[in-house]
């Protein structure tokens, strides 16, 4: 076969039956298969069988019981697909469960691994992360649910360069592999995904049986046992610390992930406008319980003095009813406005593009929930874009304030100017989402909204950014917006939210992605090298440090001028001692010049 779509790698000792009824399972399957079967010295006519009841089977033959780890190792090392099966020989697929396995892999970058639902015995005692395998007693969603098996798994060839650690006689071979795509193979999934590496899931309709320990019990109880002592005791020396321990349990197993796409339905609306020539604001809020705050930021979008615009609200699948709050407040509003509840809480980044979707408007404003705007903030703003139609977006100044009211903070100040999006808005933060203006002719692309939570707006501005169309700022001496800071913010406490870090830093690799693919690459490359360089710190604090490595890396990769000294002295540490005692030692080190900077500053 020249081209396959996908080498399956089973390891046999034996069992010649089960490896008969995992073969024979295989035929009928739609892709182009590389079947190769490692005989590990088999002696009950296993090799024979195949031979001759299965002619395309490739065979490797070890004269003695090598484990199962080797055999691993030698499937993949001759597997030539671009995609690869571990499978055990004591499995029964059922038709089409290949393909299903190998769909989302071909579809979605974020997926690093995919299992199959398992039929076994309910009392069989399984690794948590195995769980989400077994076949539910209800129902389920259609979406992927997190989870693993070590009996069955596809993944990637070029997603997993090096091999089996040999070191692993019996048992943690499958998750050492696991462990290694979580923490070494980053990837970008649209959800909050507790570790920096691409995700493993169960694929619903995807289907097996599974006669567990079908070759283990072949093997003497009392070499088992000391087998198993070994082989954890090896394992947790590998993963200790902040490769995975720690982080593991914090994962949601058996939950269930949904990629950029969300279903949702109209709850209300109201099609009725007066007519009108002037040019039409859609106003897009997306909406996550709060419905108090709510309230308030509907009161104030219906005082504009602006009269054409329409109000699309967004739910993200709240906890509350958001339609009577809604309902109550536009009761008396005469123009368009329409509420949309998405299916399931998916983030801004996704409700702003199903509110994109709806809305019909020449400009756009997205307007946060707990936000306020000034009566005359779409009467000013419109005023700029219809004298100036070159620009793609025009800002406000912006008031933040807290419970009591007290202004804690200005952006876009009248003796600040910009004409570009970039390099600013990669320096510091200049305006809020709820400031801004934007020309839907220049800017009606989805694909700007992620699906991420919180820096999804500095992607969006950064993203339009790379076209280097002008803005303005709106000539007005006092703010338009304000924005209440509350303990329900998303990017409350967020310096300590490890969570929100790691959507920051999935938002800073999808704009180094499309910066690269940009001809202004060059341009802002030590801005963007900056940006890695100043989370390093960031996630050291947290003790997160595969998540501090990979701004190293990144920024070495980007500018290596950028990358601290200090940072490049902790990476030989680790390199030298095989721990991660470096990254300890530079987080200390930092936090004593930090502690240093402050007592000579107040001794002044």
């Amino acid at each position: 076969m020249s081209h396959p779509d996908l080498s399956i790698v089973i390891a046999a000792w034996n069992r010649v039956e089960l490896t008969r009824q995992c073969l024979e399972s295989l035929r009928g399957c739609r892709l182009a298969l590389e079947i190769i079967l490692i005989d590990n010295g088999s002696i009950d006519g296993t090799t024979e069988m195949v031979e001759r009841e299965f002619p395309d089977v490739r065979i490797i033959r070890n004269r003695r019981n090598r484990g199962v780890t080797i055999a691993w190792r030698q499937g993949l090392e001759a597997a030539s697909a671009p995609l690869v099966c571990i499978s055990n020989n004591d499995l029964v697929y059922e038709p089409g469960c290949l393909e299903r396995l190998v769909e989302p892999l071909c579809e979605t970058d974020w997926i690093g691994i995919t299992s199959p639902e398992t039929v076994m015995p309910e009392d069989e005692v399984i690794p948590f992360f195995m769980e989400a395998a077994r076949i539910p007693p209800e129902p389920q969603s259609q979406g992927f649910r997190i989870g693993f098996t070590g009996w069955c798994f596809v993944f990637r060839k070029a997603d997993y360069p090096e091999n089996f650690d040999r070191r692993f006689k019996l048992w943690y071979q499958d998750k050492d592999f696991l462990y290694t795509l979580l923490f070494n193979r980053r990837g970008i999934p649209p959800f909050r995904w507790t570790v920096p590496g691409k995700v493993p899931v169960v694929v619903p309709g995807a289907r097996i049986e599974h006669v567990y320990h079908a070759s283990h019990d072949q093997l003497k109880p009392a070499w088992i046992t000391r087998r198993t002592h070994k082989d954890r005791a090896r394992f947790n020396k590998k993963w200790r610390g902040y490769r995975g321990n720690r982080y593991v349990n914090d994962i949601g197993w058996s939950d269930t992930v949904f990629d950029e796409k969300s279903s949702y339905q109209i709850v209300t609306r109201n099609d009725t406008s007066p007519p009108s020539d002037l040019p039409l604001v859609s106003i897009i809020i997306p909406c996550y319980n709060r419905s108090d705050l709510l309230a308030d930021t509907l009161e104030s979008v219906t005082r504009q003095t602006y009269p054409a615009y329409e109000i699309v609200l967004v739910d993200d699948g709240s906890q509350e009813d958001l339609r009577p709050v809604v309902e109550r407040t536009l009761h008396d509003y005469p123009n368009r406005w329409t509420l949309a509840r998405l299916a399931r809480n998916s983030g801004p980044g996704i409700a702003r593009r199903v509110g994109l979707e709806l809305a019909q408007g020449d400009y756009l404003q997205y307007l946060d929930s707990d936000d306020l705007l000034h009566p005359h903030k779409l009467a000013e703003q419109v005023a700029v874009l219809d004298l100036y139609p070159e620009l793609v977006m025009t800002y406000a100044q912006t008031n933040a304030i807290d419970a009591a009211g007290n202004v804690q903070e200005t952006l876009g100040r009248t003796d600040q100017e910009f004409t570009r999006i970039l390099p600013h808005i990669m320096q510091r933060m200049i305006w809020t989402t709820s400031s801004c203006l934007w020309r839907r002719s220049r800017t009606d692309a989805q694909s700007n909204w992620q699906p991420l939570y919180g820096p999804e707006d500095t992607l969006h501005d950064f993203l339009i950014g790379l076209c280097d169309q002008p803005i303005a700022r709106t000539p007005s001496d006092i703010p338009l917006i304000t924005r209440r800071l509350h303990l329900e913010n998303i990017s409350h406490n967020l310096a300590e939210d490890a969570a929100y870090q790691q959507e920051i830093l999935k938002s800073y690799d999808l704009m180094w992605a499309a910066l690269e693919q940009s001809e202004r690459c060059t341009d802002f490359r030590r801005q963007m090298a900056r940006l890695y360089a100043n989370k390093i710190m960031t996630f050291l604090i947290l003790r997160r440090y595969w998540e501090a490595r990979h701004c190293i890396d990144r920024t070495r990769e980007i500018d290596r001028w950028k990358l601290p000294l200090d940072a490049r002295i902790a990476v030989a540490i680790n390199r030298a001692s095989g721990t991660q005692v470096g990254f300890a030692l530079l987080r200390r080190w930092r936090w004593l010049v930090k502690i240093a900077r402050r007592r000579i500053a107040r001794s002044g």
